[in-house]
């Protein structure tokens, strides 16, 4: 999944503001936190398990978050330097 350039802390598919959920990043267009996306994946559910329980989501928008949180990590200092909306 590429992308073309995105400017540091401009996200597609994460995004983050102090009216929903308490200013935590969440999966635009959602009310869900990539910390409980990140829960759900670590107890084991799928993409497809996940995106059918919570219909807010689609594979193509819990793809992308991941695909974004993945390209924001910072392999050097093991630091998630800037999410969306700061």
């Amino acid at each position: 999944m590429k992308r073309g350039p995105q400017q540091r802390g401009q996200t597609q598919w994460i995004v983050r503001d102090s009216t929903h959920i308490g200013g935590k990043p969440r999966i635009k267009g959602t009310r869900i936190s990539l910390v409980f996306l990140l829960d759900m994946l670590s107890q084991g559910m799928t993409v497809d398990e996940i995106v059918t329980d919570y219909p807010s989501l689609d594979k193509r928008s819990v793809l992308g978050a991941l695909q974004e949180l993945k390209e924001s990590f910072d392999g050097k200092t093991g630091r998630i330097p800037q999410l969306a909306g700061r």
